[in-house]
């Protein structure tokens, strides 16, 4: 009976190896990724973000996010997940700031692009403002309400960078 049951015990054990396995992997999906040093890890891994408290305008804050990391930008936002979590990790920071730059732009009336080059689909959109036809205007952030409001792109502002990290 004993002998019967060797195979099916190393089965298991294999089977129960094999999972644990599989699960480790996915665990170390977002270690296996590295922020540089005062870069903060978003909670899915997949990008590092550092909140700047200097104001600048928003064409100076690109500027400093494309010279701290070599494909940082202002920070762009795809899903309701990442627009939380960029909330969430401002506030955590308990900086007095109410609203701060992110990589969002309107160059043209609702032509809007992320300063990293990727698409825009995010269903989110800036609460509109009083602002001239053909006028390119930013967008920030809103922290009490996560929600996005254009201002004029000269405003000075803190603001956030980030990027995608690499292996």
């Amino acid at each position: 009976m004993m002998l019967g049951m060797a195979p099916l015990l190393s089965a298991l054990l294999f089977c129960d190896a094999a999972a644990l396995d599989e699960e480790n992997k996915m665990m170390d999906v977002t270690k296996k990724f590295k922020c540089a040093n005062k870069w903060i890890q978003s909670p899915s891994g997949t990008h590092c973000f550092r909140y700047f408290n200097e104001p600048l305008t928003w064409l100076s804050a690109e500027t400093t996010c494309k010279r701290m990391e070599r494909t940082s930008h202002l920070a762009s936002i795809h899903n309701n997940e990442q627009n939380a979590s960029l909330a969430k990790m401002v506030n955590g920071l308990k900086s007095k700031t109410k609203q701060f730059w992110i990589g969002l732009k309107d160059r043209k009336e609702e032509k809007y692009t992320w300063s990293d080059k990727t698409n825009y689909a995010f269903g989110k959109l800036p609460t509109t403002s009083s602002s001239p036809e053909n006028r390119v205007v930013c967008v920030t952030f809103i922290l009490l309400s996560s929600e996005w409001k254009h201002m004029a792109c000269k405003a000075k502002l803190p603001f956030i960078c980030s990027y995608k990290p690499t292996k």
